[in-house]
């Protein structure tokens, strides 16, 4: 009887705390959970602290809700580029997280500490959402991508190399990359597609083709004079039409750098794969084909010239 009084005593400091600091009310809550645990032998403190631990709970939920009651009424620029805000928010926020917890004697990746991983996996999801909801206000495919891949690629970065601390948002962390790579597949097709359209669609002809017919019929289907044709009309300016993709990354990635070099050697790689397999194609399908204006070593040095570019910036 003589202890009641204190219950009620430690939910007003508690309340008061939470006032004060919100990311205190985790340590709180872990301590009044640790300590119920070692004292479940002892009715009367196990009565008390899991009471407490309810309002711990409770109050550090309405936190959370709030924070992501927050991320969810973001309104993003349309017309701005770059890392979305709340983003550029959450490494404090995991910091804050990661340090509560750790003062409480609890590493951020233990198993049983379910409310850390709970917190932010939750407040991930939500930035997953507003980035795709992001990207949605984007009628240009170019920038629809360009949102997804620069997001994602923040995250990824950002925690990949902090993954020994924080295993609790691990799933999201190789979800973000998964999203990176599959979006920026996209984005570098498109950055092809948008300049050279002719050519990459003789390209996906001609696999087409091949995929429903022998490599010697190829010739019949598509004539050499057509095959002639499309060589003569886009080959001649392909050093252009590479400078030209290149002014359009940088344009979408002005003060990104580590993003645009990524993005670079994704295109170069991508569009020399392209070439090779179109110089394999006509080899084996066009007897006598004459040498093409521009080889696979011609693309790869204009390519590589813009990334000596970078390198110099």
């Amino acid at each position: 009887e003589m202890f009641k009084p204190v219950w009620p005593a430690l939910e007003g400091l508690a309340k008061k705390g939470d006032q004060c600091d919100h990311f205190q009310t985790l340590r709180m809550l872990i301590e009044a959970r640790k300590h119920k645990d070692a004292n479940t032998d002892v009715s009367f403190l196990a009565m008390g602290l899991t009471q407490l631990q309810a309002t711990l709970q409770i109050m550090f939920k309405n936190f959370v809700d709030g924070e992501i009651r927050w991320i969810n009424a973001q309104k993003s620029n349309v017309k701005k580029a770059g890392i979305l805000g709340p983003l550029l928010k959450f490494p404090s926020f995991v910091d804050h997280i990661e340090t509560m917890a750790e003062d409480a004697g609890v590493g951020v990746s233990d198993g049983p500490e379910m409310q850390v991983t709970t917190t932010l996996t939750k407040m991930a999801k939500s930035l997953f959402t507003l980035i795709k909801e992001a990207a949605d206000q984007h009628q240009k495919i170019g920038r629809k991508l360009l949102v997804l891949i620069e997001n994602f690629h923040f995250f990824w970065r950002v925690y990949d190399t902090r993954i020994p601390r924080i295993k609790s948002i691990m799933g999201k962390v190789e979800e973000a990359h998964e999203l990176y790579v599959s979006n920026l597949k996209a984005y570098v097709k498109w950055h092809v597609e948008y300049e050279l359209k002719k050519l990459s669609e003789f390209w996906d002809n001609i696999d087409r083709k091949l995929d429903n017919n022998q490599t010697e019929e190829l010739q019949f289907l598509i004539p050499k004079q057509e095959v002639t044709s499309m060589v003569r009309k886009t080959l001649p300016n392909l050093q252009k039409n590479i400078a030209n993709i290149y002014k359009r990354v940088e344009k979408h990635l002005p003060n990104n750098t580590d993003l645009r070099m990524e993005v670079w050697r994704a295109l170069q790689a991508y569009f020399l794969d392209r070439f090779k397999k179109f110089e394999s194609q006509l080899a084996q399908c066009y007897h006598n084909f004459k040498e093409l204006p521009k080889t696979s070593a011609d693309v790869k040095k204009y390519f590589q010239s813009h990334m000596t570019d970078e390198k110099t910036k």
